[in-house]
């Protein structure tokens, strides 16, 4: 299925940034600045993780309360724990960043909590970044099927009353 390949694709760019991150950022001082950097504009993305930590709930009650004829339903039990795992992840994501700010807000400048936030952080954005492809993508795929339904839908009816017009002629 081509959910699974991009999860596998994105899964594995996911580790392979966090592993690159790892072993760069004593190596770089670059990549300790913009660590540095992204931990001291906390309040903005502070926001943004509190607000997609709704967002999260919402898909995952969402993804738990579908009708029957949605394409989610139409996955494999695997499938379907996949996608929910990564909205879990992602709501969980964004609640240990939102509790990393707090404790970076006691602690100042730890370069544990910075290199911990920044790497939440990154977990954040490639959930993101793998939830918008996926849902966009079923949604999509929705929207096409309800579109096939609507047009099957009407066709029959102009079959039904031409049928029935033909035999109102007789």
């Amino acid at each position: 299925m081509m959910l699974e390949k991009i999860n596998w694709i994105l899964l594995k760019l996911h580790w392979l940034v966090l592993i690159g991150l790892f072993f760069l950022y004593k190596c770089m001082p670059v990549i300790g600045e913009f660590i540095k950097l992204v931990s001291r504009s906390g309040d903005s993305f502070n926001s943004i993780t509190s607000i997609f930590a709704g967002v999260y709930f919402s898909i995952i009650i969402l993804l738990l309360s579908l009708p029957s004829g949605t394409i989610v339903k139409s996955f494999s039990k695997k499938a379907f724990k996949d996608i929910v795992f990564i909205a879990v992840r992602g709501f969980l994501t964004s609640v240990t960043y939102v509790i990393l700010s707090f404790f970076y807000t006691i602690y100042g400048n730890n370069a544990v909590l910075e290199f911990f936030d920044f790497v939440t952080l990154v977990i954040f954005i490639t959930t993101l970044l793998q939830v918008s492809i996926y849902y966009s993508l079923m949604l999509i795929n929705d929207i096409n099927t309800s579109f096939d339904k609507l047009r099957d839908t009407k066709l029959e009816d102009d079959i039904h009353f031409i049928k029935s017009w033909v035999q109102r002629q007789d």
